[in-house]
This record gives structure tokens, sequence and C-alpha cells, in this order.
């Protein structure tokens, strides 16, 4: 064996040793894989174990493992001469939460000991922070919703029971709920980690964020919901339960659906399903679109993905848009019609293979299929609408 694959089988024996510590919550077998327990980092490791068995983790371990980049030669001297940065391929599951493993990579420094290779450090590389990183970490449950974060327990309690609400609602107009995990970073420096962002940029105009990994032709089965920290604790009760649901929509839309569906339509109709029941004037939640639409710089189609990015430009508008594009749509026609709408874009079977990965092209032909209609019809309907809004 060469040299690199046998330092690569030794650093999954050592995951294999960490996954085995986790299921018998065994903190000592956990830290024999540390080349120092005492040192800053084996302190870390031991509270990052401490923070592991507040989760219901299942499935833990090494995918794969790959060497890194070179140590500088400073960290060299320091080390040893046979020092090398691993980046390993790890997963794992959320028992009652997950129908699939998330994937994440963690980067370790490696030293040669007596007893072996020992992870040393894991600053020189770099990692995928997950939940567990998070300082003081907290997390309360039930059977539909688990939220994690190092905020006071009170706060993610309050949390939790907007997660619960919000389930019932979407079971309501959905037909079905997924149980779902909400993250509550203290700091947004936090949440950028946590989503494996470099910057914060845009992240001001987004109360919360759902991510997690989309294989094609499968729904999601490990999704997060992040709450952006300084956003969501803006917003008024009526506020923070329209984005739980909004969020926890795409959830579960995404966790029994196939395929992506054009923005307008995800984002609308995850909007639809938070602000339902509220009954709040559209011409008061839609202001902002509105006063565009009074200015004549209103929009002239259905908005577009580019529209979403708040790298751009201010979303909220945009948000509206789509959102009074699927209200339309179930006054019209009825919410249930709006329900097979969304499933015929994203979940129905397509004979055709071309077609089942052009969303474009599912929408247009469900605007015919199930609601009977076009969508250049649709939206001439639409745009009237909004001008009618917006007198």
């Amino acid at each position: 064996m060469d040299p690199d694959a046998a330092r690569r089988v030794a650093v999954l024996d050592l995951v294999a040793r960490r996954t085995a510590a986790l299921t018998a919550r065994d903190k000592g077998t956990w830290l024999a894989t540390v080349a120092d327990p005492g040192s800053p980092f084996g302190r870390r490791q031991g509270a990052v174990f401490d923070r592991m068995l507040k989760l219901p983790i299942n499935g833990f371990g090494g995918q794969g493992v790959d060497v890194a980049g070179p140590l500088t030669p400073a960290r060299a001297a320091v080390l040893g001469g046979d020092a090398w940065v691993a980046t390993v391929h790890q997963s794992y599951e959320l028992v009652g939460f997950d129908r699939a493993p998330r994937g994440y990579d963690a980067s370790f420094t490696v030293v040669r000991t007596a007893a072996g290779w020992r992870f040393a450090d894991d600053t020189d590389g770099s990692s995928q922070p997950q939940p567990w990183d998070l300082p003081s970490l907290t997390v309360v449950s039930s059977p539909t919703t688990l939220v994690m974060g190092d905020l006071p327990a009170e706060r993610l309690r309050q949390y939790l029971a907007l997660g619960d609400a919000a389930h019932a609602r979407i079971a309501g107009v959905w037909g079905s709920a997924l149980p779902a995990v909400i993250v509550a970073p203290a700091r947004v420096e936090e949440l950028t980690a946590q989503l494996h962002r470099g910057t914060t940029t845009g992240l001001d105009q987004v109360a919360a964020v759902t991510d997690g990994p989309i294989v094609a032709d499968q729904p999601a089965g490990s999704d997060r919901v992040y709450l952006n920290p300084q956003a969501f604790s803006r917003l008024t009760t009526e506020g923070r339960r329209v984005v739980v649901t909004h969020e926890l929509t795409h959830v579960t839309v995404r966790g029994t659906t196939t395929r992506a569906a054009p923005l307008w339509l995800s984002e609308g109709f995850a909007d639809y399903v938070g602000f339902r029941g509220l009954r709040l004037p559209p011409r008061s939640v839609a202001a902002d679109l509105l006063k565009k639409v009074r200015a004549g710089s209103g929009p002239t189609g259905l908005p577009g993905a580019i529209d979403f990015d708040p790298s751009r430009g201010v979303i909220a508008p945009t948000y509206s848009a789509a959102w009074l594009a699927v209200t339309r749509m179930a006054a019209m026609h009825g919410q249930d019609a709006a329900v097979r709408f969304y499933r015929a874009v994203a979940a129905d079977s397509v004979g055709d293979p071309a077609l089942s990965h052009d969303p474009d092209a599912l929408t247009a032909r469900a605007f015919g299929s199930v609601l009977g209609t076009t969508e250049s019809a649709f939206t001439a309907d639409w745009l009237a609408y909004l001008k009618t809004l917006a007198r």
C-alpha cells in the first residue's frame, strides 16, 4: 500500500473509533483518537462530543479521506515532518427527522504518535461547521420539530412552538407535513459559517433560509432551516409565524417532490401557506410591490430566478409578486388546484425524460393540464390583478 493510501486508511480507522464512541457514549474512546486530550484542540473535541450527545445522531461516520494541502514550514517544524492535513468526508442523520444522510467535510491535522496516527488540530485546513459546533448548544424537540442553537432555552422553545404550529398549517394545505430541523445561531457570523458562506452579503434581507443537499430525481432528505438572528429578531409575532411556516413548507415540499419548480412558484407557494389564515390585507402585505406598480416599474412577467438574488438588490417586492401570483391562482381555481399544479410541475410522473428536467416546460404544461388555461393568459390576469390592487 502506498504511503498516502495507508494514511487515509488510518484516518478512516480513527473515524470508525469515533463512531463507536459516539454510539456507546464513551468520551474516553473519543478522546483516545486525539494526540493530546489536554491540549486546546483536545478540550475542544471533548466539548464537541458533549454537544453531539444532545442530538439524536445516527449513522455518523467517514465516507472517504483526501490529503489536503501541505502544512506551512512553520507548522511542520512544530508538528513534525510526518504531520499532514486530512479532509474527511463525513455524514450523519438525525433520527426521526432526516430521511437521508447529510454529508459535510471536516479537516484534521494528523500526527504520528507512539500509539499510531492521531488527530492533533483542526485549524490547518478548512472544515464545514455543523450545528454541534455552536457554543453552548441547547436542543429542544417534539415529534414534528427539532430546534437547536446557542440561544436561551426559552427562546428555542418559542421557536419549537412556531414549528409545531407550522407543521399543522402545512399539512392542511399540502395534505401532509414532514418533521423539520431548525438551527438558531446567536450571531450572524455563526450563521454564515453554518451555511458555509464566505460573506454576509444579502443576508440582511433574509430572516431564514432552508438548506440541504439535493440529489437529482430524489426528494430532499436532510434539510435544515437556519434562522438569521438579526433579521428574525426584528420580526413581529405574525412575521415570525409567516417566516417559520414559509421555510417549513419548503422542507415538506422539497421532501415530497423530486424536481425543482420555478422560484416564483416555490417561494410564492411557501408564502401562500405562511400567510394563510392571518387575514392580512394584500394591499398592506404587498405595499412594496404595489408602490412599484403605481410608479410604472412593476413586473411585466412572472419573477425569474435572478429576481430573487439578494446580492443584486431589494428582493421583498419579488416575494410579494410571487405570493400574489399563487394567491391569485388559488382564488381563481381553488387551493386544491394550486397544490395539484405544484405537484404536476415538481412531483408527478413525466413520460418524456427531456421534459422532466425542464421546469419551465413542465410549468407551461401544468397551466393547461391542471388549470385549463395558458401561462400567458394567467400572467396577463395576474398583472391586471396587481394594477387593480395598486389603485
